[in-house]
């Protein structure tokens, strides 16, 4: 099985600054000859993840950011960056090829250090994405942004959101999988797919304005519905966040700077907590000031 070995690292830099450090390089590779379906397989051990294709692109790019936090003392953040690897090839198959790319680090369990992707293919035929974000809050560090690719996708996604857009139709399966963040899914008309979207603390969102779709039932945490007959399973889990799938003409082109949602007010009235008594018992419930005084008096 040939593999295709970067062409040339085009940059190397450090760059020192109070907000910790980054180290960037670069790495670009030659498209297979023929053109073959090319698909995209990333491992992340921590940070964020941009892939986009783009048909103006004349080569592979692969772009890793490896960011050191501003507290870790300044003597040690080269070591820590060396600890850190990235490695991309692409594997050529029978059915087409395949890059590969895949992040790791000799201390991948301190959240101290990350590292940001950013690919850039000509053309996409199959996504499957593996990432977690940083837990240190971090706006956009731990997002995974998938811009116009096509084929089936697969992407799990820890500590931050998922962002699909794309101009072209899919109609193959998709598996949206976050912890801890919302997903978005935006596919043009001529797009199918057997939707279920479900998520465990948020709500679902479905707007459709090609009108094909049918079979629609839903409540505010889930969604289930068909779009243009297809038989291609769309799944989308969160257990916190909110999960909102477009279709529209426009789907590339509508997108977000901030993917968190705004706070719910209802995460900070207690309906679950100790003083749940205030918002949701009935009025001749005794308080807990209550309860305490009789098992003291008792």
């Amino acid at each position: 099985m040939p593999k295709f070995r970067p062409w040339i690292a085009l940059l190397t830099g450090v760059f020192l600054t109070g907000c910790g450090q980054t180290t960037t390089s670069v790495t670009k590779f030659r498209v297979p000859d023929g053109n073959p379906p090319l698909a995209v397989d990333i491992t992340n051990f921590r940070g964020s993840v941009e892939l986009r294709g783009d048909p103006r692109a004349k080569k592979v790019s692969v772009e890793s950011r490896v960011h050191v936090h501003p507290d870790v003392e300044l003597a040690v953040r080269d070591t820590y960056t060396q600890m850190v690897h990235v490695d991309s090839s692409i594997d050529q198959t029978e059915g087409g090829a395949v890059l590969r790319i895949k992040s790791t680090s000799d201390r991948a369990e301190f959240d101290d250090h990350w590292v940001h992707l950013y690919v850039v293919v000509p053309y996409i035929d199959g996504v499957r994405i593996d990432n977690r974000g940083p837990m240190l809050g971090i706006i956009n560090e731990g997002d995974v942004e998938v811009v116009n690719t096509g084929g089936a996708h697969h992407i799990t996604n820890r500590k931050g959101a998922i962002e699909v857009r794309t101009s072209r139709p899919i109609t193959d399966p998709v598996q949206l999988t976050n912890v801890d963040g919302n997903i978005y899914y935006q596919v043009p008309l001529g797009s199918s797919g057997r939707f279920d979207l479900e998520t465990l603390h948020g709500e679902c969102a479905f707007k459709d304005l090609s009108g094909t779709t049918d079979e629609t039932y839903s409540t505010r945490a889930m969604l289930q519905t068909t779009l243009s007959e297809g038989d291609n399973d769309v799944v989308c889990r969160t257990n916190a966040g909110d999960i909102r799938v477009w279709v529209r003409e426009d789907a590339l082109d509508y997108t977000r700077v901030i993917k968190k949602s705004p706070p719910d007010l209802r995460d900070y009235m207690q309906l679950e907590g100790s003083r749940r008594y205030t918002r949701n018992l009935p009025e001749d419930t005794p308080r807990q000031s209550e309860v305490n005084t009789r098992s003291y008096e008792d």
